[in-house]
């Protein structure tokens, strides 16, 4: 997985991190959505926009939070979630369907592409379903900056030149798009960026894609496809959602097994959000408190002064110092703080401290 170009989530406390699924039609949209949340979902339905939006949170169950409460007597374990949308449109006219506004709420994209036969449908084409959604995106941003632009000219001609500076940004930006550039692959100042913030366009967004395979392939033809897709996209995963589907209603063993012949070791769901994590550039602590385990999800390079801010404002505003210890450190000198703190790996450290996946911290702060 490479990592995005995109500006940092600088996820807010409390905020989730909200992924859409976007695709063709018979792509396995709803598919993946149900595989990842099962049955517990909310579905509205938005008659005037000929739309019907099912909403769920994918959690991030993790084997080291569920440690640290044995090891604790933690009675209560909070995981990190996501939320996950899958928008049904009852009308799709091509690029078109990338112009509706609820699209813009999310923070990232998860696009389904379809690599199996399906009757009266084209052969599958990957690639070229991949470079259709992108298209798309970059389409509909374009269009909002012609507008955005048109408005600030009328504006200039009669003289008022609060606009300027905005304008020659989009200039920079509507050339981009014309090139058919996605946004989150342009480098601006950051003065620039902020100059377009709240415009929200989907090509800024990060966005990876699920190959959605053909349950009858196997491990060769797998492998095979890998070779096609991997020169031209790297955020990717690869599966077969049909296969997905028919595994959780099998025992645990079998399931492996199905899972081996097609070169996966792990689930979808651990798939999926492995690929979450690492292409978003997202990492994980950890605090124990009280009664209660919890984990956060933080953007990488988070100093400790703001990861303190994830819990609440008022630790970040008192903060004093942060006592970390990684998992990995705490796991090796047999689960004991009081070893942890004997060999070294148990610190404190000051609010510029970039907090690493799988720490676990305690902050100090005054009220």
């Amino acid at each position: 997985m490479r990592e995005s170009k995109c500006s940092p989530f600088l996820l807010k406390r409390g905020l989730k991190l909200r992924i859409g699924i976007i695709g063709l039609p018979l792509s396995g949209k709803t598919t993946l959505f149900q595989g990842l949340v099962g049955n517990f979902f909310k579905e509205e339905e938005h008659f005037a926009e000929k739309l019907t939006i099912h909403s769920g949170n994918l959690i991030l169950e993790d084997k080291r939070l569920r440690h640290l409460a044995q090891v604790f007597g933690s009675k209560k374990i909070t995981f990190s979630e996501l939320g996950i949308l899958d928008f049904c449109f009852y009308e799709k006219k091509g690029k078109e369907y990338f112009m509706h506004s609820f699209f813009q709420e999310v923070d990232s994209f998860v696009a389904v592409v379809r690599y199996f036969e399906y009757p009266d449908l084209e052969p599958p084409n990957p690639l070229q379903d991949i470079k259709y959604i992108e298209e798309g995106l970059i389409l509909r941003d374009r269009e909002i900056v012609q507008k955005r632009m048109e408005k600030i000219e009328q504006e200039m001609k009669k003289g008022r030149k609060e606009g300027e500076a905005e304008y020659l940004v989009l200039r920079k930006l509507h050339q981009f798009l014309e090139d058919k550039k996605a946004l989150r692959d342009m480098q601006l100042p950051p003065a620039e960026e902020k100059l377009f913030h709240g415009f929200k366009f989907l090509s800024q967004k990060p966005i990876f894609f699920v190959l959605n395979l053909d349950e009858r392939m196997g491990i060769k033809e797998v492998e095979r496809v890998k070779e096609i897709i991997t020169p031209e996209k790297n955020n990717f995963i690869i599966t077969s959602l049909r296969l997905e589907k028919d595994l959780l209603e099998m025992d645990e063993c079998v399931r492996a097994d199905f899972l081996e012949s097609f070169g996966f070791r792990d689930s979808l769901r651990e798939r999926f959000l492995s690929a979450c994590l690492n292409y978003l550039g997202l990492v994980t602590f950890f605090t124990v408190k009280g009664e209660e385990a919890r984990a956060w999800l933080i953007d990488k390079n988070t100093p400790a002064l703001k990861a303190a801010g994830k819990i609440h404002s008022d630790i970040e505003r008192g903060f004093i110092k942060a006592e970390v210890v990684n998992y990995k450190d705490f796991l090796n000198v047999g689960s004991s703080l009081g070893e942890a703190r004997k060999m070294g790996v148990l610190r404190m450290e000051a609010k510029e401290y970039i907090v690493q996946d799988g720490d676990i911290i305690d902050f100090r702060f005054a009220l």
